[in-house]
């Protein structure tokens, strides 16, 4: 039973490797943040601020463009008001 575990793990980690240029077209967008329920709510927001997909938490960047192991996106959005300056938040 372990060696077919391993085996479909070397097997899903090859598939993985080999398909990992076209894994890395991905939504675009910046990740949105919010309050709710208290806390900071994490989320996708598109370019143009028109489409936001809550939950999202996986974001694509292409490091080393500009400096070595730094990316420039994504940004950071949220709605006017969202945060209190003077606030704290969980």
């Amino acid at each position: 039973m372990k060696k077919s575990l391993v085996a479909v793990l070397i097997a899903a980690a090859g598939v993985s490797a080999s398909t990992g240029i076209a894994m890395a077209d991905g939504p675009s967008g910046d990740v949105f943040l919010e309050i709710v329920d208290g806390r900071v709510g994490v989320g996708r927001i598109s370019e143009d601020g028109l489409e936001i997909t809550r939950g999202e938490r996986v974001f694509i960047a292409s490091l080393g463009e500009d400096v070595p192991n730094v990316a420039a996106e994504p940004g950071f959005q949220s709605l006017a008001g969202a945060f209190d300056p003077s606030g704290f938040v969980a």
